[in-house]
This record gives C-alpha cells, structure tokens and sequence, in this order.
C-alpha cells in the first residue's frame, strides 16, 4: 500500500499521530479475542472470509450490512455498472484503468521521486483528458448524463458519484452541478 512521505510521519510535532499510534497491543489483542468468542455463526463467517483474503495477500472490496446481530457479507467482483451501455473499447479502457487504480492501491505503483523526496503517482496520459480545459464539466456530463433532465430522479442521483481528494474539489464540483440545474 502506498505510504506518506516520511516527513508526513514526523510524530514528535503532531500530537494527533501520536495519540493515534500510542495504543497497547496487549490490550487490543485481549479486546479483540473477548469481541470475537462474541461473535454468532453469521459474524465468524464474515470474519474468517475477510481474515482469509488478507491472509492470502487477496484484494477485494467488501460490503458488510446488517443490525441486531445479522450479518450479509457480498464481495464485490465486477462493477457492472461501469459497463452498462458502452461499446468494447470503452470496457476494455475502463478495464486497464481499473486495474491500474486497484495496483495502486496494492502498492504495486511506484510513487515519483525527485532527490530525496517522495512526490505523488503520476498518472499516465491515458487516463486524461488534456485536450479539453473544462474537463469539469466533461467529468459531470460523463457521470450525470442528461442530468437536466434527471435530477429529482432518486435512483438516478444514487446510482452516481464523482470522488475528490479534498473538500474544496468536493465544493467546486457541487457548485458546477447545482448551476446546471434548472430552476
């Protein structure tokens, strides 16, 4: 899995990263023994899948749902979503971009460096829009198409998200939206 830059892991100026590492291991092992005797037949099922997935050094996204002590555990394996509607060569882009971004979540993607400095991943043309300066509103139109005409559509809307990596990317791109919307 990708790490931050060493610099980011200085814990003797950030009090926060040093309340959150400073736990007792003991402790924890104890806890976690004591929840787990706890467990019905449904939860030790859900445990063992996802215990044995990382035993393995497997990837996978799991989905775990369910109150009062039952338990559904789905693993995803294919978005069928992301497929829905597009020609092959569509599919088989959105194939290679996938398991791109799954490499680097397995850490399989270097990170750049510059002399001594871990710099962030590079992200191969590909998988850019550089032709177009309002990539934006292409993103928008891409994930919510004929939202003019679909947005009071719950299911529409639910079905749908873009992802950012801060709450400003998150802002603008809300406000984007909303402009586009009648009314």
């Amino acid at each position: 899995m990708p790490q931050p830059p060493k610099t980011y892991l200085d814990t003797s100026s950030n009090c926060l990263i040093t309340e959150e590492t400073s736990y007792d291991i003991e402790e924890m092992t104890r806890e976690h023994q004591l929840l787990l005797s706890q467990c019905n037949a449904q939860q030790l099922e859900v445990y063992n899948c996802i215990m044995e997935a990382l035993t393995k050094n497997d990837s996978g996204l799991f989905f775990v749902y369910g109150s009062g002590g039952c338990v559904n555990l789905r693993e995803l394996k294919e978005n069928m979503r992301l497929t829905k509607g597009i020609n092959d060569v569509k599919t088989q882009k959105m194939a290679k971009f996938t398991k791109w971004v799954l490499n680097i979540g397995d850490g399989k993607i270097d990170r750049a460096h510059h002399g001594d400095v871990e710099e962030d991943i590079e992200i191969s043309e590909e998988f850019c829009n550089l032709g177009n300066v309002n990539y934006v509103d292409d993103m928008i139109e891409s994930i919510f198409p004929d939202l003019h005409h679909n947005f009071q559509n719950p299911r529409y809307l639910s079905e749908r998200a873009i992802l950012t990596p801060t709450n400003n990317t998150v802002c603008h791109i809300n406000d984007v939206i909303v402009e586009k919307i009648p009314g």
